[in-house]
């Protein structure tokens, strides 16, 4: 696959990209290795998963969509912060 303006632009960035699909969608029908057609664009850290939905991912699996953007980005999920949280004392 050619990547436009690589030649003349230099090297592609390398910021971290996720790539998330649904299930019940044709993407992997489609294309096969979902990862594999990103890997041309993405420079730094590539990674995905599928989500058991339609096309719709944020309407139609919200839960699962934030769940995998706050792994992905590091962030603390309500789960785990709360799980951390020391033991409050009673007043």
């Amino acid at each position: 696959m050619r990547l436009l303006g690589h030649e003349c632009f230099g090297p592609l960035p390398a910021p971290p990209v996720r790539v998330l699909w649904a299930t019940r969608d044709d993407m992997a029908g489609r294309y096969g290795d979902v990862l594999g057609v990103w890997r041309p664009w993405a420079a730094g850290r590539l990674d995905g998963s599928p989500v058991d939905s339609g096309h719709h991912m944020a309407e139609e699996a919200p839960e699962a969509v934030v769940s995998a953007l706050l792994a992905f980005w590091g962030a603390e999920t309500p789960e785990r912060t709360a799980a951390q949280q020391p033991a409050r004392k009673r007043c």
